[in-house]
């Protein structure tokens, strides 16, 4: 097996990577600067979802550094769209729907394609 297919074999350490990026772009760059609620939702829905752990709606509240009620309507907009699938009555969990997942995949594959040799090695 190559370098490169190790690495992207490895989908969900990508998207946490992606999202310990985005936490440490914003504490040297300025919090509240930069924000894609939409993608931080999706990057940690994944990541839970391939963990075995889906996450909560009040979990995922805590992945983007947008305030809740932002969050909540994005949420909102991406179970509408049939992005996340909200699951449970009491405590409700969300996951990607099946094509979602597989574009999120496609997407982390390409990104680990794109990234240069020096960037993959360990």
């Amino acid at each position: 097996m190559t370098q490169s297919t190790d690495f992207a074999a490895d989908l969900p350490g990508i998207a946490r990577a992606l999202l310990d990026e985005r936490r440490a772009r914003d504490a040297r760059l300025g919090d509240g600067i930069f924000a894609d609620p939409a993608w931080d939702l999706m990057l940690a829905a994944y990541v839970g979802q391939r963990a075995g752990r889906p996450l909560s709606a009040a979990s995922l509240e805590t992945a983007s550094p947008v305030p809740r009620s932002t969050v909540q309507r994005w949420v909102r907009l991406l179970v509408e769209r049939g992005v996340l699938i909200p699951s449970g009555e009491r405590d409700i969990t969300l996951t990607l729907a099946g094509p979602a997942l597989a574009r999120m995949e496609d997407h982390l594959a390409f990104f680990a394609g794109a990234l240069p040799a020096r960037t993959r090695a360990d």
